[in-house]
């Protein structure tokens, strides 16, 4: 979070944001992969191998921010199993508009290597 209108705004996205990590790694996501993966290539005998990371901000109401709303929509029937209300996700769905809002970006990794011969 880098910026929110006011701190319950900024504790209602870390909730769900929480909340939405916990249930895609209760659907077997591997939230822990694009760090992992460096060093599984090298295991593999991967030469050369090399990792990038990205990430940027995000401003409310941007492309990037929709991803959380479209995120938010896309687990909605799991994120309210998990305990959140309609009236959180709708909250935070217009936290992701809201132009006094900003967040980083999902941490983008990226990592190749070479065949070794």
């Amino acid at each position: 979070m880098l910026n929110a209108p006011s701190d319950d705004a900024a504790k209602l996205f870390a909730q769900v944001m929480d909340t939405m990590m916990r249930v895609l790694q209760d659907h077997g996501a591997d939230l822990g992969w694009a760090q992992d993966v460096h060093t599984e290539m090298t295991l593999a005998g991967l030469t050369d191998v090399d990792t990038m990371t990205h990430s940027q901000s995000w401003a409310g109401g941007s492309t990037g921010t929709s991803l959380y709303e479209t995120n938010s929509r896309q687990l909605e029937p799991d994120l309210l199993a998990a305990g959140l209300s309609p009236q959180q996700l709708n909250a935070f769905r217009r936290l992701t508009r809201e132009p006094a809002f900003a967040v980083m970006s999902y941490h983008f990794v990226s990592t190749r290597g070479r065949r070794a011969g």
